[in-house]
């Protein structure tokens, strides 16, 4: 999942501590629970620690009845590449797992490994996979579950 819409670096905020928006809370929320309503209830949230993901997740951790202390915040998700996405899963414990995340990387591993998101991947999307691997790498295979893109 992309974080929700935040401010904008120039509304006096550097980058990392761009708050959500309100549109970008309820959306965050309305994708929340779509992939509640789909039956996506992740056994575990990873996020960036930027103050919009991480938000975002909060959002979403309420949304599943996730306790957001027990979030998980990895620093090399802002700014990061595929392979630290692939590291940070493979790194971890579950079956399901909700990944918030920034863009270019979210819409290059949801295009990558789902074809999904081509032509965009805007805030507050989402896509579902399930992997066939049980260690991933970029030359995994995976089904793409359900996908939100939103406007």
């Amino acid at each position: 999942m992309r974080h929700g819409k935040a401010t904008y670096a120039e509304d006096a905020f550097n980058d990392f501590e761009r708050p959500l928006v309100a549109r970008g809370r309820q959306e965050a929320k309305q994708t929340a629970v779509l992939l509640k309503e789909n039956n996506l209830i992740p056994e575990m949230i990873l996020s960036s620690p930027a103050t919009r993901t991480a938000g975002t997740a909060q959002i979403a951790a309420h949304i599943f009845d996730y306790l957001a202390e027990q979030i998980v915040y990895h620093a090399p998700l802002y700014m990061g590449r595929t392979h630290e996405y692939i590291d940070a899963i493979n790194n971890l414990k579950a079956n399901c797992i909700l990944i918030v995340g920034h863009n270019p990387e979210m819409q290059a591993l949801a295009f990558h490994f789902g074809k999904v998101g081509q032509a965009g991947f805007p805030t507050s999307s989402a896509v579902a996979l399930q992997f066939e691997d049980g260690i991933i790498s970029v030359q995994s295979k995976a089904v793409v579950l359900g996908e939100w893109l939103r406007e």
